[in-house]
């Protein structure tokens, strides 16, 4: 995946709180990110019907009790009504915490139409795939110039909340399907049953080895008000399945794990 920009979180506090201010007026226009996200279809509806019963001219009409409609199952939601709504879920969480206007196609002319409060702009980055597994990513801009970018996890709850800003290098895996570097600092890290703690070990693995991750769950959710990062931890799969912290591993496409100890430590926190 290369590397990637991480934000200090400073830097991405500074950019999600201050929604005035920071005029860049000659700023070139922020590039379009995305395509216009899918929308929910209505799924058909569907009515059993009833043959008439068969009768004959030779012979006197039976008079026969009409069947009984069978009732059919509701039809199973498909690939766009479940992406329309993972994604209209997060957006919608997004907007609130940012306290910004989504704009699917953001650029400086579509911020600055239809936005009287002058509100910062943000638009969904992410692919569906990595939405669905618990991961989005927002890039984001002001009417005046400026840029931001940031993520939201989504909880044990069901609901989204705000992980981690960056405008600078970051080590974690953002983008689903992918596969984690365990980062134990030299050690061997442990993969536990649930993503806490103090849930019991399911396995360990040894420092640098690669799973692949399967889902992404934040349990600890940061602020872009207060500048903190939140937690989370991968659902990882393999012959050792269960949840690795964040903090524990890397995006495995950096090749190893200098990135995450340099912000980490060579401790890292589970």
């Amino acid at each position: 995946m290369g590397v990637r920009l991480l934000g200090t979180i400073a830097g991405a506090v500074a950019l999600a709180l201050t929604f005035a201010g920071c005029s860049k007026s000659d700023s070139p226009p922020l590039p379009a990110t995305t395509a216009p996200l899918p929308t929910l279809e209505n799924p058909p509806t569907r009515q059993a019907t009833v043959p008439p019963a068969a009768t004959s001219s030779l012979q006197p009409t039976r008079t026969t009790a009409p069947a009984t409609p069978t009732k059919e199952p509701s039809p199973e939601p498909t690939a766009t009504q479940t992406a329309a709504g993972s994604t209209s879920e997060v957006i919608d969480a997004a907007v609130d915490i940012v306290g910004a206007v989504y704009r699917p196609q953001l650029t400086r002319d579509t911020c600055i139409a239809d936005n009287p409060g002058n509100k910062p702009c943000v638009s969904l980055s992410s692919d569906v795939a990595s939405v669905q597994s618990g991961i989005a990513r927002f890039t984001g801009g002001y009417p005046d110039g400026g840029g931001f970018s940031f993520y939201m996890g989504r909880q044990l709850s069901g609901d989204w909340g705000y992980w981690f800003g960056t405008q600078q290098q970051y080590y974690q895996l953002v983008e689903f399907p992918g596969d984690l570097r365990l980062c134990g600092g030299g050690s061997a890290v442990t993969i536990r049953t649930d993503p806490v703690g103090s849930s019991g070990p399911s396995g360990t693995m040894p420092h640098g080895a690669t799973i692949k991750a399967e889902e992404f769950v934040l349990t600890v959710a940061g602020s872009p008000s207060g500048g903190n990062r939140g937690e989370g931890w991968y659902r990882v799969g393999g012959a050792t399945p269960g949840w690795v912290p964040a903090t524990q591993s890397t995006d495995a496409s950096l090749g190893n794990c200098d990135l995450h100890d340099a912000i980490e430590g060579s401790s890292p926190r589970g």
